[in-house]
């Protein structure tokens, strides 16, 4: 599925006696199931001024934690990234600063709607909000997939899931009001444990700035994935001689 193309949808309508029944009822996206996730990707950073690349390693404790280390081409760390339900600590080692955000202050620099459920969401391949009755829930034209549309706050979210999969392939997050809007698109989805996970996907963001609209893109391809049994450590210590910034 193109990244920049949406199918044209019909409603799903209920049928005979199941006039009553709300088709979300029984609408079920296969999601990744775990406690603990460990994962190796190659990432890429492209916007207007900068094209990085750089190996990324990342642990989840799902619903809770996420830790995030950068290693560029060199092979020594640049950064390490913890994040909770509400704030957001990083290390920057090249410049020996640290930062601490929380999810508002952090999507005002990076010009998007982030939340830790989003941004777990977009590692997973999962729904970024929960299905709610006053979903719309229709079909592409060609029968291929579903299209879950939902309202919250000032964003309208699209979800597009595969009907033979039940997988998600795409999500598309737009801000009415400030006319930004983030898309991720997921493929590649191979055999994990018992699941089937997405390992590649493309995160593309755009936003207004000085009246154009600007773009980033992030490219993700996992290397390995790993559901491990055993609690994972989350090591995050700041060095006495980093400044906050």
């Amino acid at each position: 599925m193109g990244a920049c193309k949406k199918p044209p949808s019909t409603n799903i309508q209920p049928e005979n006696n199941a006039s009553k029944n709300n088709p979300l009822d029984t609408f079920t996206v296969r999601e990744i199931d775990f406690k603990f996730l460990t994962a190796k990707a190659k990432v890429r950073f492209k916007d207007v001024d900068n094209d990085i690349s750089a190996t990324a390693h990342f642990r989840i404790q799902k619903d809770s934690l996420i830790w995030i280390s950068i290693v560029p081409t060199l092979g020594i760390e640049a950064s390490r990234c913890l994040i909770n339900k509400d704030s957001i600590f990083f290390l920057d080692r090249i410049n020996n600063n640290y930062y601490v955000f929380n999810f508002k202050e952090l999507g005002q620099k990076i010009n998007i709607h982030l939340t830790y459920n989003i941004l777990q969401s977009m590692l997973l391949g999962s729904l970024p909000f929960p299905k709610q009755n006053s979903d719309i829930l229709s079909k592409s034209v060609n029968n291929e997939y579903f299209i879950l549309k939902q309202f919250v706050e000032d964003m309208q979210i699209e979800n597009f899931v595969k009907v033979n999969s039940m997988k998600l392939e795409k999500f598309d997050i737009k801000e009415e009001k400030t006319n930004k809007d983030l898309q991720v698109v997921y493929s590649n989805f191979l055999p994990l444990n018992n699941f089937f996970f997405p390992f590649n996907y493309q995160i593309s963001v755009t936003y207004p700035m000085n009246k154009n609209l600007q773009h980033t893109s992030i490219s993700v391809e996992y290397q390995k994935v790993e559901l491990p049994d055993k609690e994972l450590n989350f090591p995050f210590n700041v060095p006495n001689k980093f400044l906050r910034k």
